[in-house]
């Protein structure tokens, strides 16, 4: 099985916020993404380094709420809190050839496999049901 860090996710009240604060302390403008449209976030994004990236997420300021809970804990009201405070670290995401395998061997309940789309880009990523992140609500995920 092959795992890689996927991407690097930092949370922000507003997008703009996030991006000044990455501007500000990596002197670097990241590009504009786009909308998850089934959790309510958009993003920017900008290659970390081979195949990573780091990621600024905020939730959509006309984003309508979503059906069940958005990930990384991002409905959590400590999290809503941190984040207005100011931009930081909100999870990393591992990348995976088998993620029906890491979580039939996982010796936690990871949460359920989520499709999605944007555009001709489609992935699936494990989202618990209540949004928080497996491991004791550590900031992590897997998709």
């Amino acid at each position: 099985m092959n795992n890689k860090i996927d991407n690097f996710g930092i949370g922000a009240a507003s997008l703009q916020s996030g991006v000044q604060a990455l501007q500000k302390l990596l002197g670097v403008e990241t590009p504009r993404g786009g909308k998850h449209d089934t959790m309510g976030p958009h993003n920017c994004v900008m290659q970390a380094g081979g195949e990573s990236f780091l990621e600024i997420l905020a939730i959509g300021p006309d984003a309508p709420p979503p059906c069940r809970a958005r990930w990384f804990s991002m409905d959590d009201p400590t999290t809503i809190a941190r984040l207005a405070m100011r931009p930081r670290a909100l999870c990393w995401v591992v990348g995976t050839d088998n993620l029906d395998a890491v979580v039939a061997a996982s010796p936690v309940d990871l949460g359920e496999i989520v499709h999605f789309a944007r555009g001709d880009r489609t992935w699936r990523l494990i989202v618990p049901s209540d949004g928080h992140l497996p491991w004791g609500r550590s900031f992590a995920g897997i998709h």
